[in-house]
């Protein structure tokens, strides 16, 4: 449950197809690492992106398969458009 967008619902296979989760150089994707990370660092809530909702239900997969405890969320999706406002040139960056 995201806390201010509400229920997610991504179904994998038909809303992401598969993903990296080891990379052909040996070190871990960017999915995995969250994970790990997050589960190291005892992470238990975590604020993201709108755009970065697909990237969560991947990372949940991943959570369940390791048998780690899926972490709390709320996605931002005020930030850009405030921090847009706030300073116009950082949109032509």
């Amino acid at each position: 449950m995201d806390g201010n967008l509400g229920p997610q619902r991504f179904v994998a296979g038909v809303d992401f197809g598969d993903f990296v989760v080891w990379r052909r150089d040996g070190g871990p994707s960017y999915q995995l690492a969250c994970v790990a990370d997050d589960a190291a660092m005892k992470i238990t809530e975590v604020v993201r992106g709108e755009d970065l909702l697909k990237s969560t239900a991947r990372q949940i997969l991943l959570y369940r398969a390791l048998g780690l405890e899926i972490l709390s969320g709320f996605t931002a999706v005020w930030w850009w458009t405030r921090m847009a406002a706030a300073w116009p040139s950082a949109t032509t960056r």
